[in-house]
């Protein structure tokens, strides 16, 4: 299953707000926080779910002043990205958005 990646640099006391109202949105995307004190944060997102997503990420980016950023050269600091994922940049994603390839098996 392949997922896209959305890197944002938020205020750090605005993390939790951004989480919640994307929350509300069941099912549109998932909220990780990479560095709380930078405030860098990505959300993972299913293709079908992106076009909505940057819709409503549109709508917020004044409330919350976030800003896309670059995938972080080293990513492997998070859990989920590093035991769930494989790294695969593909060539039509702007910088900010990464595309992931889940091709490990999830083991007991």
């Amino acid at each position: 299953m392949d997922y896209e990646l959305i890197f944002l640099k938020i205020p750090a006391q605005n993390i939790v707000l951004l989480k919640f109202i994307l929350e509300s949105y069941e099912g549109l995307c998932v909220l990780r926080t990479l560095n709380s004190a930078r405030g860098e944060v990505v959300l993972i997102a299913l293709p079908d779910t992106v076009e909505t997503l940057e819709k409503v990420l549109e709508n917020l980016e004044s409330l919350t002043g976030f800003r896309k950023i670059p995938a972080p050269s080293k990513l492997d600091e998070d859990w989920l990205l590093r035991e769930f994922f494989s790294l695969n940049t593909s060539s039509t994603n702007s910088p900010e958005t990464t595309n992931l390839n889940n091709s490990q098996e999830i083991s007991d």
